[in-house]
């Protein structure tokens, strides 16, 4: 679980991530951002989310949880 900063480490082939979005629980995009070793999420309200990874070999989706 996260509270103030969420870091990303990807293996490859899906080493080069080109965009990310968070969407909240309901699907609703709530950041966008091109690729960053950490995302701030100290003002994210406490859930799950979800994290979709667009990379030039596809696109990976994580959950996650904020506490």
């Amino acid at each position: 679980p996260a509270t103030n900063l969420l870091y990303l480490q990807l293996d490859k082939p899906f080493s080069e991530i080109l965009n990310m979005t968070v969407f909240d629980n309901f699907g609703k995009p709530i950041y966008n951002d091109y690729f960053k070793n950490t995302i701030d999420v100290s003002n994210f309200s406490k859930g799950i989310y979800f994290l979709k990874m667009t990379t030039k070999d596809g696109i990976v989706i994580r959950k996650f949880v904020i506490q």
